[in-house]
């Protein structure tokens, strides 16, 4: 992803998307000396709180900031617990991505199976799984195993990886097995893997406009007691099935049971014609018991035949529910909703047929071979249609290019110990109506919810929070019966909720501490003691990125931007920063040079209650400037309740590779009122020494390793640095953005940006005095 659109990205994220991705490249480069620990969290929220988008943020994240440009393989792994899940997110299912089985034994991944994981792992630092809900604590354990054996790092968790994990528990939890935050059914005691993870809670919602909705679905999740309005604004979505029908026809219906389902599919799609499937009966030694067994299989669930049903009534231009992972990465899994544009019939001269996937006999005349299917989201099916394209394009008043095909599946479908039934069909279902099960993890406009008092909390849940507005919702009961919202009447107190709410409270004493928790703290401090914040940016080009300093969340807190290669041209207006105004400025690069790098500006913010001014350079030093750098003043003059006191603030840029005599000739021309020994003072020149100044920019040259340049700059100018030069402020580790003082207590603090090679430099000012 191209810088500009990266940034665009994050500035329409909120604060708390925000918090999370600057985080992730906290820890990918840390600040200095001090060792990070790998980002480990559980992120959650609300529905419709944007928690995908985030994944999204936060993946390119790590793309863009632990790799070289043009990388051909991403620096994560990206998965989730169902199919369905894993399709936003481009990746696969847990048990796909890490070659994990349903026994409960956790089995070592062969030599040459671990080779080549390790060689895939080369440049990961990341793994994210979403709809963590439904993962089981033995899962999570058998993927904590894995990575540590790939990594081959046993003494940290998840062999030392970032593990970024999404969901939400007041959703639907695993399929007999025991959720990922409790002990594993195996285990019998120990420390929890699960109590490892931070915690960061995404609050605000993004998908669901209505507040009010958002705050009555977690109540609901909580399994708490709704207030009487609440419960009268939930009754008010009632409406009659016949509303529904002539209303909202081609809204998706929710009901709980398997038989709801496709009574009411059925009845939806009428004169269809019923594609039955082939199925050849092994192992059996007796018609009797052919016959038996057969009568057993036309009575299981579509989920018991590995999604292939028996009888599929098929008519174009109804939806329909792909029963099987047909090819995850392609988005064409099991729970993908499409619509049936065409069905595909073997034509009598077979040179005309399409391409074949058929594993067991040809198909006949007149046989359904494919069916083709247009999704909502036209990534799905990508491959699938370019393989197809070829036969597309034979049949252009036909089939279209945006349709993917669907061929017939064959699986093996296990009835006793010796007898199996091998079935050929196709893995969809009609899908006008769907069950809460297979909702979760699916968003939509407007859906039709059946709704009973006998239905567990979190399945209300689901169902209620898949809309995105409460205006689109719209709920019926049995026989059009007048709406009892029970679940919100009495509140829920079963095992399962109160389960729950605990964990949820756990995690609250487990936040995340992040450096912009860090950063904002210091920031209010300073306000409430009346101190002035002045922020040091390399913003490398002001034009391009003065949104990002708009938005952030700890930058506007500043009484005074001090910015760097700011990259305005001393002939054009100021750039505006919002809720500030530019008090001073420099960059002597002329219309005839053809780069702008460089360029210093000071910006005060307008409620501040300093005041700001420019300070005039006293002699020429444009030749000077610009072969060494740029350098700008303003003097800037605080009120306190008991004194007024002033002080120099300077924006200093220094070009790459100088030497310290000329940073020191540039420093000298600007200096010049203020340095008593200066050698190049004219002897006209009033000097004040005691003037306070505190000097702040980017000198490029790295004080970590190399304290030279320190020493020259306390003797020359008597003024000291209050920069931490342990703390790198690139995320190259270098330690290049620095702040000088004289006779002014200052402390500082490195922030992150995603929008700059260089760290922002939070200065605040203790104490101003010429002693």
């Amino acid at each position: 992803m191209p810088k500009q659109q990266y940034c665009e990205l994050l500035r329409t994220a909120n604060a708390e998307q925000r918090e999370v991705v600057l985080e992730a490249i906290h820890r990918l480069h840390g600040c200095g000396d001090e060792l990070l620990q790998a980002l480990q969290i559980f992120f959650t929220g609300p529905a419709g709180c944007g928690k995908t988008y985030t994944l999204k943020a936060l993946m390119e994240t790590y793309n863009r900031y632990t790799q070289n440009h043009n990388s051909l393989n991403n620096a994560y792994v990206a998965c989730a617990s169902t199919g369905k899940a894993a399709v936003p997110l481009g990746g696969t299912t847990v048990h796909s991505a890490f070659r994990l089985t349903t026994s409960r034994v956790t089995r070592l991944l062969s030599a040459e199976n671990l080779q080549a994981y390790r060689n895939m792992f080369v440049g990961v630092r990341a793994v994210f799984i979403d709809e963590i809900s439904m993962l089981s604590a033995a899962i999570l354990g058998k993927i904590n195993y894995r990575l540590q054996q790939i990594t081959g790092i046993y003494d940290q968790v998840f062999g030392g990886l970032h593990i970024i994990l999404c969901g939400d528990f007041r959703q639907l939890p695993p399929v007999r097995a025991t959720s990922c935050y409790t002990v594993p059914i195996n285990q019998l005691g120990g420390p929890i893997l699960w109590q490892s993870i931070d915690y960061f809670p995404l609050v605000r919602v993004v998908r669901q406009t209505d507040e009010l909705f958002s705050r009555i679905l977690t109540k609901i999740g909580d399994g708490l007691k709704l207030s009487v309005n609440n419960i009268k604004f939930i009754e008010s979505r009632h409406k009659s099935e016949s509303w529904c029908k002539e209303n909202v026809p081609d809204a998706v219906r929710l009901f709980y049971s398997n038989f709801e389902v496709d009574s009411y599919n059925r009845k939806a799609i009428n004169n269809a014609h019923n594609c039955i499937a082939t199925d050849i009966m092994l192992g059996y030694s007796s018609n009797s018991e052919r016959g038996q067994q057969q009568g057993k299989l036309h009575k299981m669930s579509v989920a018991e035949t590995d999604g292939l049903p028996y009888m599929l009534p098929l008519e174009v231009g109804y939806p329909y529910m792909i029963t099987s992972n047909i090819n995850v990465g392609d988005g064409l899994v099991n729970g993908a909703i499409g619509v049936l544009r065409h069905i595909e019939r073997q034509p009598a001269d077979p040179a005309e047929a399409g391409p074949s996937t058929s594993t067991t006999s040809p198909p006949t005349k007149d046989e359904i071979i494919t069916l083709w299917f247009e999704f909502p989201d036209k990534s799905t099916g990508a491959s699938a249609k370019l393989k197809s394209r070829p036969h597309v394009l034979s049949k252009p008043n036909t089939l279209s290019v945006d349709w993917v095909p669907v061929y017939k599946k064959v699986v093996n479908i296990t009835l006793t110990k010796t007898v199996k039934c091998k079935r050929k069909q196709f893995p969809c279902v009609p899908a006008c109506a769907i069950t809460i099960h297979k909702s979760q993890g699916g968003t939509f406009d407007v859906i039709v919810y059946k709704y009973s008092s006998k239905q567990p909390q979190q399945l209300v849940y689901v169902a209620m929070s898949r809309v995105t507005s409460i205006n689109g919702l719209y709920i019926i009961t049995e026989k059009d019966s007048p709406l009892i919202f029970k679940h919100g009447r009495e509140g829920n107190d079963s095992q399962t909720t109160r389960d729950i709410r605990t964990e949820y409270i756990r995690l609250q004493g487990h936040t995340l501490q992040t450096t912009t928790k860090k950063a904002v703290k210091f920031c209010d401090d300073a306000t409430s003691a009346g101190q002035t914040i002045v922020t040091n940016i390399n913003c490398q080009s002001l034009s391009a990125h003065a949104t990002d300093i708009e938005t952030d969340t700890v930058i506007p807190r500043s009484d005074y931007l001090v910015l760097t290669e700011t990259w305005m041209r001393d002939t054009c207006e100021p750039h505006p920063i919002k809720n500030y105004e530019c008090i001073s400025r420099k960059n002597n690069r002329t219309k005839s040079d053809t780069n702008a790098a460089g360029g210093v500006a000071i910006y005060r913010r307008l409620s501040s209650i300093s005041t700001g001014k420019v300070i005039d350079a006293v002699t020429d030093t444009a030749r000077v400037i610009k072969t060494c750098g740029d350098l700008c003043l303003a003097e800037v003059t605080c009120f306190t309740a008991d004194t007024t006191f002033k002080f120099v603030l300077g924006a200093v840029y220094i070009h790459p590779g100088l030497s310290v005599q000329d940073i020191g000739m540039l420093l000298h021309q600007a200096l010049l009122p203020y340095v008593h020994n200066s050698q190049y003072v004219p002897p006209f020149l009033q000097v004040d020494p005691n003037m306070p100044i505190l000097l702040c920019g980017d000198f490029n040259q790295n004080v970590k390793s190399d304290d030279k340049f320190l020493k020259f700059i306390k003797d020359t100018f008597n003024l000291d640095c209050v920069s931490d030069m342990s703390k790198s402020t690139t995320l190259k580790g270098t330690t290049i953005d620095l702040t000088f003082s004289r006779h002014i207590t200052a402390e500082t603090l490195p922030f992150i940006s995603y929008f700059s090679y260089h760290r922002p430099v939070l200065n605040k000012i203790t104490q101003i005095g010429t002693s």
